[in-house]
């Protein structure tokens, strides 16, 4: 039987998707199916999500940086008994402290929407 992987972030799911395929290459031929949910940004979509992975027994990793949001989606988790890593949260936490500084817990920070990003995405589109 596949096992499957849910991939939970608040963006794109880029950095959790290449942190799980590095993490795999650990493995030979896992029999696994990976589903990525990105911008997931309410309580809903979380619940929902956590509901569809605890039926699928899935685990679920994520890259969440809103900590309401984080511990909404770890308590919806341990509640339905399914395993969540969290990719982002305890390094966020601990770059915080270490640089003393708050965390602006916006998703999508690496990868700004700026009007230069917008003419690259319509030169890419245009080619």
């Amino acid at each position: 039987m596949k096992r499957k992987l849910f991939i939970l972030s608040d963006a794109t799911g880029d950095t959790a998707e290449k942190v799980v395929a590095a993490a795999l290459k650990q493995f030979e031929a896992p029999d696994l199916a990976i589903e990525i949910f990105p911008r997931v940004r309410n309580p809903h979509e979380i619940e929902d999500l956590v509901e569809r992975a605890a039926e699928q027994g899935a685990l679920l990793v994520h890259t969440i940086v809103d900590p309401r949001q984080r511990e909404v989606l770890q308590r919806l988790c341990a509640d339905a008994g399914i395993a969540d890593v969290d990719l982002i949260g305890g390094l966020v936490a601990t770059l915080g402290s270490h640089l003393h500084i708050s965390p602006r817990a916006t998703p999508g920070g690496h990868r700004p929407t700026d009007s230069e990003y917008y003419k690259r995405i319509e030169a890419v589109e245009f080619a």
